[in-house]
């Protein structure tokens, strides 16, 4: 099994702090994977840099979540794991399922593999506070 762990959590907001508290919490996770020994995938500084555009203009949100799904099916396709960040109520955002979504179609193909149960995530999903008792730190 490959070592790659996507890292789907909410990054849309109303505000650019929340917004930076998203990207926060996403790294928090990806740090305590990384201390776990997986190879963690984290697209939200990348998308807060804006490399997938302006993520406030339909279109290019569109366009981003569109770069977000492939590259969720590539590290699954490549047999690697999904964590997932829950919102603080306990659901996935839009974002976060459409993701999620894209990891189940790709993993319903594998073949052979006991460890794939497709109700839940691949690695784990949690709210901020799960992924802090594991060991997550806001650095914001």
């Amino acid at each position: 099994m490959s070592r790659l762990v996507y890292v789907c959590a909410p990054y849309g907001a109303t505000t650019h702090e929340e917004r930076e508290r998203n990207v926060a919490r996403a790294l928090g996770v990806a740090q305590v994977l990384a201390r776990e020994g997986w190879c963690p995938v984290c697209l939200h500084p990348a998308i807060h840099a804006g490399v997938y555009g302006d993520d406030s203009d339909p279109a290019q949100r569109e366009a981003g979540l569109r770069v977000a799904v492939r590259t969720v099916e590539e590290v699954v396709r490549g047999q690697g794991l999904v964590a997932v960040l829950l919102r603080d109520d306990g659901e996935m955002s839009p974002g976060t399922a459409m993701e999620w979504l894209a990891a189940r179609r790709v993993a319903a193909t594998w073949t052979g593999r006991q460890a794939w149960d497709p109700d839940r995530p691949l690695l784990l999903s949690g709210t901020w506070e799960t992924w802090q008792r594991r060991g997550a730190t806001d650095a914001r």
